[in-house]
This record gives C-alpha cells, sequence and structure tokens, in this order.
C-alpha cells in the first residue's frame, strides 16, 4: 500500500496538479457515466478531450525531463522561459484576466456590434484570441517558465474555478427565465379556463367552474370556483398554490402568484411573473367578464 502511493505520489510530481487534477476530472465522468448507465455520456467529443489531456501531459513530462538540455541548447525556448520567468505571476493572470474580464464587457455592453460590419469580424478574431489564446498563453506558460505555480494557479482558476462561477450564474438565469414564463403560462391558462367555464352556463348547463359552483355565473362563483379547482403550483414557491383570492400584484412577495378579484361582473386577474413587481413590465392584468 505504502508502494502505491508512493508511486501515486511520484506520477502526481512527474504530472503536475494542474494534469493530476484533470485525470481526476476524467475518472470522475468516467466513473459517474457508468454508475448511471449512461455509456453514451462517453462520445467522441469527450474521447478527444481525453485524448489531448494525455498528449499534454505527455508533452509536459518531456519538457521537465529534458527542460534543461533543451532550455540551454535551443535559442527560441531559451528566450521564451526568460520571457516568462519576468514576473511570473503577472504573466500567469494579467493577460487572462484583462481578456476574460473584457470579453465579459464586451458580450454584455456591445451585443449589436456582432451584427454590424466590420464589427463581426473583429469581435470573432477578440473571441479566439480570448477562448484559444489565454489558455495557450498560460499552458506554454506552464510548461517553460522555471516556476510553474503562478501558471498552474492561473490554468486552475481559469479551466475549474471560473467555469463553475459562470456555470452557476448561467443555470440561476436560465431558472428565473423558466418561472417567468411558468407564471406568464398560468396566467393565460388561467383566462382560458375561466372563460371557457363562464360559457357553460350560457350554454344551458347547471353547473360551472368543473362542477364546483351553480350557475348563474358571477365574478365572486368563478373566483371560489378557479381557487378551488385548479391546482398550479406557485413556480417560485413550490409549497403553495398559484392561484389565490386576492388583488395584489406590485408587492415581491406576490410574485409567480395569480391574483384573482371581482369587479361587478369582472374577473381581474393579476400577476407578477418577475421581482420587482411594483415594475409595470415585471407585471400582468387581465379581465374576464361574466357578461
Amino acid at each position: 500500500m505504502n508502494s502505491f502511493f508512493g508511486r501515486l505520489k511520484s506520477e502526481i510530481k512527474k504530472s503536475g496538479w494542474f494534469m493530476s487534477l484533470l485525470y481526476l476530472g476524467i475518472i470522475a465522468y468516467v466513473v459517474l457515466s457508468i454508475s448511471t448507465g449512461n455509456i453514451k455520456a462517453l462520445s467522441f467529443e469527450a474521447i478527444i478531450v481525453i485524448s489531448v489531456i494525455v498528449i499534454l501531459d505527455f508533452l509536459n513530462r518531456l519538457v521537465k525531463k529534458k527542460s534543461e538540455k533543451l532550455f540551454k541548447t535551443i535559442k527560441i525556448l531559451k528566450k521564451i522561459r526568460s520571457f516568462y520567468d519576468k514576473n511570473p505571476w503577472r504573466k500567469g493572470f494579467i493577460y487572462p484576466g484583462i481578456f476574460f474580464i473584457s470579453s465579459v464587457f464586451v458580450i454584455f455592453t456591445f451585443p449589436s456590434l456582432e451584427k454590424a460590419n466590420p464589427f463581426n469580424y473583429i469581435l470573432n478574431i477578440y473571441y479566439i484570441l480570448v477562448f484559444l489564446g489565454s489558455p495557450l498563453w498560460v499552458i506554454v506558460g506552464y510548461l517553460t517558465a522555471s516556476e510553474s505555480k503562478p501558471f498552474t494557479v492561473s490554468l486552475i482558476t481559469g479551466f475549474l474555478i471560473v467555469p463553475i462561477f459562470v456555470a452557476y450564474f448561467a443555470f440561476q438565469g436560465f431558472e428565473g427565465a423558466g418561472k417567468t414564463a411558468a407564471t406568464k403560462t398560468i396566467h393565460a391558462q388561467s383566462i382560458k379556463y375561466i372563460s371557457a367555464e363562464i360559457q357553460k352556463c350560457k350554454l344551458g348547463d347547471s353547473k360551472f367552474m368543473n362542477n364546483n359552483q351553480d350557475c348563474p355565473a358571477t365574478a365572486s362563483k368563478a373566483i371560489i370556483g378557479a381557487v378551488a379547482t385548479m391546482t398550479d403550483v406557485n413556480p417560485y414557491d413550490s409549497s403553495k398554490l398559484s392561484i389565490r383570492t386576492s388583488n395584489s400584484s406590485t408587492n415581491d412577495e406576490d410574485v409567480g402568484y395569480i391574483s384573482l378579484s371581482a369587479s361587478g361582473s369582472n374577473i381581474i386577474i393579476k400577476s407578477c411573473h418577475k421581482t420587482p413587481c411594483n415594475k409595470e413590465a415585471n407585471r400582468q392584468s387581465s379581465t374576464v367578464s361574466i357578461e
């Protein structure tokens, strides 16, 4: 057992912590795919990524093994090492950091430029530099610099920490958009359902609101029946139903609710599909007439 851990420690030292973390990610991905029975997840693209990582590790080990001889005999490698050895922490973070921050600024500030010539060509080149140039810059530093630690930290930050944050905020945005759409859908379904049920009384039926109320139809009966028979869940609070008796929709606590109230022979349907609810664009209001 000791020899196993000794060999493992030796291999980690040869590969470096960044490569070791990538291998750990590969192992976790393969084990998860097998345990869930999703062998198809090991797609051609995944195999390509694994192959690239193995090749990079091979080059990494080769450079480390031959580094002193290579950097003494090959002038260009000597110059590259000399360049990266000057302020390695700055070299490891400033270039990719500037590109990352500026790319976020460009993406969110100038989306319209992508549709305009010649700015779309400039942006395409810029994105290539961001997503290919930045990691390549750091990888070269990792392979050539005397001190690889700054570039290891930069690679871990760029390939692991930043994507996790990006994925988290993207998920939050996607989830929020889904809740907004769900609230709008329930609002529209409420209008259709109440209108259709009111028509039953006009066509001669004795009951309406899914047989919960007696005809003739009134606004109060329709509201009571809708609250009793509609089972849609509030997208923002799954422990509560969305349809309720209320005339409030401007408070943030109203988000996700479909509020029903009566005004004479009219049923007022209000909802807030996202916060802040005091913003008019985040609210809907509709009217269904009994007459």
